[in-house]
C-alpha cells in the first residue's frame, strides 16, 4: 500500500475545478488501495482521519463557510503583497504548511507527494 500526500489548499470548497479534479484522482487511488491524506487550507482543526485543515494566515483559502463574510484588512495585505513584489499570495499558506507538526509527520509518512490547484507556491 502506497501512502499518499496531497497538497490541496481548495479541498473544502467543492466548486474548485482544483478541487473536483483531485476528489476524482483521490477516489480512484483509494479504490486502488492506497492511503491518501488531504492537507488543506481550513479552520486548522482537523476533521477526519484523512484531512489536515492548516489556516491560511491571509484567509485566501480554505473553507469559505468557516472564513468571515469579509476578510479583515484585505486591502492592507494586498498592499503588502505588492509591495513585497510577491506574485503568489498564497505563500503564506504554503509556509504554514511546511512548518505544521501533523503536516510533516504525514508528509514523512508518505511514499508520494502531490500537488494542485494555485497557488503556485503550494507546489
Amino acid at each position: 500500500m502506497t501512502r499518499v500526500l496531497i497538497l490541496a489548499p481548495y479541498w473544502h470548497d467543492r466548486q474548485h475545478v482544483g478541487r473536483r479534479r483531485l476528489a476524482t484522482m483521490r477516489r480512484w487511488l483509494v479504490a486502488d488501495g492506497h492511503e491518501v491524506v488531504v492537507v488543506a487550507a481550513g479552520s486548522g482543526t482537523r476533521r477526519a482521519e484523512d484531512c489536515i485543515d492548516v489556516v491560511d494566515p491571509a484567509g485566501l483559502a480554505g473553507d469559505m463557510r468557516a472564513m468571515p463574510a469579509r476578510v479583515p484588512f484585505a486591502g492592507v495585505r494586498r498592499l503588502w503583497q505588492e509591495l513585497q513584489h510577491l506574485p503568489d499570495a498564497g505563500v503564506g499558506w504554503a509556509r504554514a504548511v511546511a512548518s505544521n507538526p501533523t503536516v510533516l509527520k504525514a508528509a514523512r509518512a508518505s511514499d508520494l507527494i502531490l500537488s494542485s490547484s494555485p497557488p503556485e507556491s503550494t507546489h
